[in-house]
This record gives structure tokens, sequence and C-alpha cells, in this order.
């Protein structure tokens, strides 16, 4: 679990090694998180290009281990022995980061939770959500008819969930295209399941308002996203001292492994950086 002052420093952190992320403000008082400071509600990265979708990558990753089957090469989603190996890159990228400033308490403040839980609850009964089954289409390819794939552009914000601790990624996208009727017009909600490894969420994803926004999109949810991250940091740890993987660092595991659920996205997941530098 992650509390929100570690969620603030986790964010900071990651700012820090990606610019590219910014700190947004809540549009009014009341969508405001108490919680949170007034300048930190949520992160978001903007003009992340997807060109190609999930089935694309499959499509060529089957057809390059039939003809290649010695190289060993396969995307993340068919080669469990390049999840284990990017790990351990994780691992060696992580191991001199600066943990100084990583002594956070355990302990909740009581008062702070029963306000998470209450804003939670409230969010709740604000909206219905809709749950869907995740499904790559079953028409041709773009490329099949002829067509090239559309190139999309996303925006990813990362909230804080007070209900069950740990951060949450939301996902919108427009179109990019060279015919300016169809150049920024929004992706309809259900297409984006296509740039969604299935497997990667238990083949369910949830629509639902932006907490803050009180806007629609995609959202994976995340009941599991605290053991994912603890699962990481574990792997992570092995071989080394208890707290070489601290909890500033949780936002950037997050984007790791949700690199893998949305590979066709292209956002920067690396931080190819000095980790040692303050």
């Amino acid at each position: 679990m992650l509390s929100p002052d570690e969620f603030i420093q986790a964010g900071d952190k990651l700012i820090q090694v990606s610019p590219q992320w910014s700190w947004q403000k809540a549009p009014d008082s009341g969508s405001q998180y108490k919680y949170l400071p007034a300048d930190k509600q949520f992160l978001v990265l903007k003009d992340c290009i997807s060109e190609r979708r999930i089935k694309d990558l499959m499509k060529n990753a089957q057809k390059f281990m039939e003809t290649n089957t010695n190289d060993g090469w396969v995307i993340q989603e068919l080669d469990q022995e390049t999840n284990k190996k990017n790990l351990e890159e994780i691992g060696k990228q992580l191991q001199n980061i600066d943990v100084q400033n990583d002594n956070f308490s355990k302990k909740e403040d009581e008062k702070k939770e029963e306000t998470i839980q209450q804003q939670q609850k409230k969010e709740e009964s604000d909206g219905e959500e809709k749950i869907f089954t995740v499904q790559q289409h079953d028409s041709e390819d773009d490329e099949d008819n002829g067509q090239a794939p559309e190139v999309r552009i996303y925006t990813i914000y990362i909230c804080y969930d007070g209900y069950y601790y740990c951060p949450r990624l939301f996902l919108t996208a427009i179109l990019s295209s060279d015919d300016e009727k169809l150049d920024g017009q929004p992706i309809k909600l259900e297409k984006i399941f296509d740039d969604i490894a299935a497997e990667k969420v238990n083949t369910t994803v949830t629509i639902e308002n932006h907490p803050q926004l009180n806007q629609q999109m995609v959202t994976i949810h995340p009941c599991k996203h605290a053991q994912v991250l603890k699962n990481f940091a574990d792997q992570i740890r092995e071989g080394r001292s208890e707290d070489s993987v601290g909890a500033h660092l949780a936002i950037i595991l997050f984007l790791k492994f949700f690199h893998d659920v949305i590979p066709t996205v292209s956002f920067d997941s690396n931080f190819d950086i000095d980790f040692g530098a303050n």
C-alpha cells in the first residue's frame, strides 16, 4: 500500500527522472483531494504516440518466431523469460538509487485514512462504472485492407486511489491524421481496448470518470496494483538490502509494469539516467 505522502514522494521522483511528466491541479475545489497538496492532485503525460495495435504486434511476433526460432526474440507478451530479464535489468538500474529520504513511516494517520475512504465512497456513488471484457476486434487488419494503422496520441494520467492505496492509471486518446476533419478527434473508449494486453489485466478494464476531471476514460482496475508493485519490489530486492527499493520508487515500478500492459503506447519507462543523482 502507498500512503498519500508516499504517492507525492513517488510522483516527485518520477518527474525528477522524467520531466515530461507534470503535476496538475484539480479544476475546482469541489474535486480536490484534501489529503493531497492543491498543486499535486494527479500526474499527466501528454503526446504519447501509438502507431500499431496489439493484434499487429502479436501477429508480427508470431511470424518472426516461426522463421527465427533459434534467435529467441519475442515480444514480452509471448516470452516469460523476457520479463525475467527485464526485472533483472530494472534491478541493475535501481541499484544505485538514493534511498536516504525513503524512511517513511508505516503507520497511517487515522484521520487522513478516514477522509480518504469517505471521499472514495462519494466518488463511487457519484457515477456508475461500466465493465467490459477486453477483446481484440475480429475485423481484418488495416494493413490487410491496404490502409496504414491509425496513429493515436495518448494522454496518460496517474491518480491516487484512496480505496486501494495505490496509483491508478487513466487513458484517453485522439486521432492523428493528415485529414483535418479527422485530426484531433477523440478515439472511442472501447477502441482503446485494442491497445491493452488483455492477459496482463485478467481481461477486465473499466470505463469510469477521472476523479478530478469528470471525464470518462479507460482505466485498468487497481485491485491488484499493490500486489504487482510488491512483487516487482521483492524480486528486485533479491540479494540486496531490504531498503534497496523504497516507496519513492513506486510509480517508476508502476510504469514499468504498465508498459507491458499498453506496449503499443510510446512512453519512457526505461529511465536510462544516473539514478544515483539526487
